[in-house]
């Protein structure tokens, strides 16, 4: 059993405040950052839960323990610019089925500087599988209407870990 099933709680989970009262065991092996993709240069800013510029095609997950989330999707256009996508909300996770629920989302075409069309999303559950490579842990999250086994060349997602903090 990994740090991040033992049922205890550490300042990685809560953040640098407060308390997360009762967590999950799979909400905290989902806890940290995901990416898939090849992002450079800039932040996410998990106070306002906003991309704050970054270049490269990808995604990013962020999890928190106490079963909130942000999502960035960011990628560049043809002619140099940098369109970006946000989503912040809530998720819950069941056997192997994640639930993304109460999004919001809000895109900027100006590589993070504005942010416009705010619009709330629609809950969406998808499959997940977690692995180990030569590279790290991943998950594996299912495309639209796929249901396992996952394979990331057929029907799933595939998300590389990056950090708990």
């Amino acid at each position: 059993m990994g740090k991040w099933e033992s049922g205890k709680v550490g300042k990685w989970e809560c953040g640098k405040v407060g308390r997360c009262g009762k967590v999950d065991k799979w909400n905290l092996r989902f806890v940290g950052t995901w990416f898939s993709g090849s992002i450079s240069g800039g932040r996410y800013n998990t106070l306002t839960g906003r991309y704050e510029g970054a270049a490269g095609m990808g995604m990013i997950y962020y999890f928190k323990a106490d079963g909130t989330f942000a999502e960035m999707i960011v990628w560049n256009g043809p002619y140099g610019g940098t369109w970006a996508a946000s989503i912040t909300g809530k998720y819950a996770v069941k056997d192997n089925v994640i639930t993304f629920s109460k999004q919001v989302g809000e895109q900027s075409t100006d590589g993070g500087k504005t942010w416009k069309d705010k619009k709330s999303q629609s809950d969406q559950s998808d499959y997940f599988e977690f692995g180990k490579d030569e590279f790290g842990d991943y998950v594996l999250f299912s495309l639209e209407g796929e249901k396992p086994s996952l394979d990331p060349e057929t029907n799933a997602a595939k998300y590389r870990f990056a950090s708990r903090d």
